[in-house]
């Protein structure tokens, strides 16, 4: 991190749950989002404009947030 002009997920998830992804821009906009399949690993290349994003990973039981810079 910072990206140049995309943000690359690879997800490594074993237990095959069913994920969401959200990409909400620094203003609180939701920019990306996608149900992810079952799936062990899971790989997704995002283009998005120059901006400070939040990328939040949700399953049923839990999530996880990360923040992304693109340049």
């Amino acid at each position: 991190n910072p990206a140049s002009d995309q943000i690359n997920l690879e997800i490594l998830n074993p237990d095959k749950k069913k994920l969401l992804v959200s990409i909400f821009h620094v203003t609180g906009h939701l920019v990306y989002a996608e149900s992810l399949e079952e799936a062990a690993h899971i790989t997704r290349n995002i283009k998005l404009p120059s901006g400070i994003y939040q990328v939040v990973l949700r399953d049923c039981f839990d999530h996880i947030t990360l923040k992304a810079i693109v340049n």
